[in-house]
This record gives structure tokens, sequence and C-alpha cells, in this order.
């Protein structure tokens, strides 16, 4: 079990939730574009297929006229076909075929391969008026399921009806069917060519609405980098985010100018306090400890331990007065730091035999050095004064992070009590001296710097302080 603080999950989860300006801004345009696309691209399939059927229409209509010419008056109460005019109703596999029958639907005529056209005699249209012509379109999926011949083409059957006055005003309607499937083709090609058409326009409008975009919301860009610079704390933002943005965004930038400008002075009026306090408490307080020599034994212990949990919370105050200023800008080598840390406490528990193996190569911190020894000293004061004979300091970079550990071979710390140890005045063993704030103030430390502090089990047996702190890049 491990006490993680801080952890990044919630705000990972905020940024899926609430996407970026550009991306919003990327997806309704995509859909008003691909809404006004379909839009505009059913206007002209629709206009494009209305013609087609009208031009159709025209050309069976002549096709009914040339046949026309064809007929004579065979007997006095009837008519008969000669070779029509356009060659295509009697040749096989020219898609065009043709009948003719009376008002009383006899059939006077049909052209000699009418079969091939798989028509559904079920699904001819009505009879249109005398002198009138209709023209119907059947789809695929409408025809009859026993025709064979000329595919699965769409049929488009004209009928033209004209009377006959010679023979006693005798009504006829001309039937022409075309089974050559010319018309959807037509319409398919126009559809892909549309398509492609359309998708290059898409695809041209969309790369110059995502380059306009990216230059419209550049100040915004500007403005987010140089706030993030103010959170790094770096030289580059020691004077705000700067005035240079358009007039939407200058009041915004005006503001922010302001409270940076508010925050550094409010941020200096407090470590100056801090400092104040600091040179103030401490001689009054070595003063105090002196003279509680001269007192009995059971007032000297509660009195010097009033004045160590005083001394305590002046440091800790300090402490996080000088974190409060940011990461600096020039990375610090933990082994220094790590290596006086040891020498101190060997000095300090002069009759405990601990052995300090510290393994930390060249590695760097972004940490202020102050801020690095209050950390570092928390923690290896810790291991050593539970520690049996081994502590041991390890640090390595892994990507942006530097992880370090501080291991040692004590008792540890179970499970149940990692969390309560993290709250100040806590501690898991009263019988060693503390105030029980130390790793209190690791805690807080760390998540000023946006870090990471977990509490383990070490190999060695006894506790692992797992610390993840942000890597320093600059050199030595």
């Amino acid at each position: 079990m491990r006490v993680l603080i801080p952890c990044a999950a919630a705000a990972r989860a905020g940024a899926l939730r609430n996407p970026s300006l550009h991306a919003r801004l990327t997806a309704v345009t995509l859909l008003v574009l691909g809404g006004f696309l379909g839009a505009v691209g059913w206007l002209l399939d629709a206009q494009f297929r209305g013609a087609l059927l009208d031009r159709t229409h025209d050309e069976l209509q002549t096709v009914a006229y040339a046949l026309l010419t064809s007929a004579s008056e065979e007997t006095a109460d009837g008519l008969s076909f000669a070779a029509p005019a356009d060659p295509r109703l009697n040749r096989p596999g020219a898609g065009l075929h043709g009948f003719v029958r009376s008002i009383d639907g006899e059939l006077l005529w049909e052209s000699p391969y009418l079969r091939l056209a798989g028509l559904d005699w079920d699904r001819i249209p009505a009879t249109p008026g005398p002198g009138e012509s209709t023209l119907a379109l059947i789809e695929p999926e409408a025809a009859s399921s026993t025709r064979t011949g000329e595919g699965d083409a769409e049929r488009l059957v004209l009928g033209y009806t004209v009377i006959w006055e010679s023979l006693d005003d005798m009504q006829v309607t001309l039937w022409i069917v075309d089974s050559s499937g010319r018309f959807g083709s037509r319409m398919r090609d126009f559809r892909m060519q549309m398509a492609v058409a359309f998708g290059a326009v898409a695809l041209a409008f969309a790369l110059i609405q995502l380059a306009a975009l990216r230059w419209g919301l550049r100040p915004l860009r500007i403005m987010a980098e140089r706030v993030r610079g103010l959170e790094r704390a770096s030289e580059a933002a020691s004077e705000g985010i700067g005035d240079d943005y358009p007039p939407e965004l200058a009041p915004l930038a005006r503001n922010l100018n302001r409270f940076v400008d508010h925050e550094r002075a409010s941020r200096d009026r407090y470590r100056r306090a801090m400092d104040d306090l600091a040179h103030g408490l401490k001689t009054p307080l070595a003063v105090l400890r002196n003279a509680f020599r001269d007192l009995g034994p059971a007032s000297r212990e509660v009195l010097d331990e009033q004045v160590s949990r005083m001394d305590s919370a002046v440091s800790h105050q300090l402490s996080r007065a000088a974190a409060s200023r940011g990461a600096p800008s020039v990375a610090i080598a933990v082994a220094p730091t790590a290596e006086r840390l040891a020498r101190a406490l060997d000095r300090a528990w002069p009759d405990k035999l601990v052995e300090v193996a510290i393994d930390t190569a060249e590695v760097r911190v972004q940490l202020d050095e102050g801020d690095l020894m209050e950390i570092l000293g928390n923690l290896m004061e810790n291991a050593y004064k539970y520690a049996r004979s081994r502590v041991r300091v390890r640090a390595r970079t892994v990507g942006d992070v530097v992880e370090i550990r501080i291991d040692d071979d004590g008792p540890g710390i179970s499970p149940s009590e990692r969390r309560s140890v993290l709250e100040r005045g806590a501690r898991a063993d009263t019988a060693v001296p503390g105030h029980g704030i130390g790793l209190a103030v690791v805690a807080e430390l760390t998540s000023i710097y946006q870090g990471r502090f977990a509490i383990g089990t070490s190999d060695l047996g006894g506790a692992s302080m797992e610390l993840d702190l942000p890597v320093g890049n600059a050199t030595k």
C-alpha cells in the first residue's frame, strides 16, 4: 500500500472533459462544412437527376415518333408496323424496345426482342391521355424477379397516346422501354465526380481553416506558454506575460500582469516577514534554552520540549516561504547535499553505527538548495533514527522526473499508519525523540514543486521513502 501525494489523474480527466479551443473550433468547422457540402450535394444530385430524366424523356419520345411514322392501316380496324425508323428497336443488346396497345389493352405490336427487357408488366405506369406522354423509372428491385436478358439495370418506360382519326378515332398508346442502364451509369458517374470534387474542396477548405485557426489562436498559445513560464518561475517570465496581444486579449494580459506583480510583491513581503520572524525569535530561543540549564530536571524537560517545538515551527514556516518562490532556473546536484547530511547525521548520532550508502551519480533537480536540504534532511534523519545498521540513498533520472529513494533496515511503517504519519504532529513511534512534522514538511514541499511523495516497503526490510521531483537540465 502506498500513499501518493499529489495525483495528476484528476487533471488529465479534466482535460478530456474540456477540450482545447483549437479542438472545439476545428470540430465545429468540420461539422458545419460537412453539413453544408452534404446539403449542396443533395441539391445538385436532385437537379442533375431531374435534368437527366427530362433529357431521357425527350430521347424516348423521339423514338416513339419514329415508331409512329412506320405505322400503316392494315385493315379497317387495325394497324400494322413496318420496320421502325429507329433500328435499335430491332437490334438485340441495344437496350431499346417498344410495343403498342389499344385503349382496351389489346397488344397491337411489339419489338422482336421485348422479352430481353425483363419488364414487369404490373409496373407499367397508367396510360396517358390523348396527345400526352408519361415517363416512369422502375428501379431494379421493383422489376420482376423472373426477368432475363439485360441484367439488373433500371427500366425507363415512356408511354405516348395518339388518336387515329381514319380508324374511327382509334386510341393507341406507344410504349418505349429503355433497359440499357445508361441512366444509372450517368448518375453514378456524376455522383463519383461530385464526391471527388467535394472531397477535394472539403480537404482544401479544412486545411485552410486549420491554418487560419492556428494563425488566429497564436496569441492564445503565446499567452499560455508565458503563463506556463510563470508557473515554472523562469527568468523569461520575471516581467509577467508581456503586453503584445490583440485588443481582445489585451485586458486579460493587463490583469494577469497586475496579478503577477501583486503576487510577487506579496510573496516578497511574506518572505521578509518570515525572515524577520526567524531573526527575531532565534536569539531569544537560544537564550531561553541556555537558561533552562539552571532549572530542575522536570521543568527543564518540559520547557526544552516547548522551545524545540517553537524552533521547529519557525523552521517549517521558513521552508514554506522559501518554497513559495517556485523552482529556480539553475538545477542543483543531489550527491553533495546527501553526503553533507550523512556526515552531519554521523556526528549527531555518534553512538549509532549506521552505514549510509549514497548512489546518486550526476543526478540534478530543479529545486531550491534550501528546499532540497529540508526534504533530504527530514527523510535521511528519519531513516537514520529508525535504522538498525543500514541506510541507502539512491537517485536516478527517468524522463523528466528524478526518482529519489531513501531506504532503511528498521521496523518500517505499517500500511495502516502511512497516511496518518503525514499529518502534522503525528508519529508512528513515540519512543524515539521528535515532533512529528518532518514527513508533513516533506509532503508539503513536494506538493509545492508538483512532485510525488510515497511511503512504501524497502527491500532492506524497513521503510522506503519515494520522491519524484522535477529534473534539472542545467549543467554544472
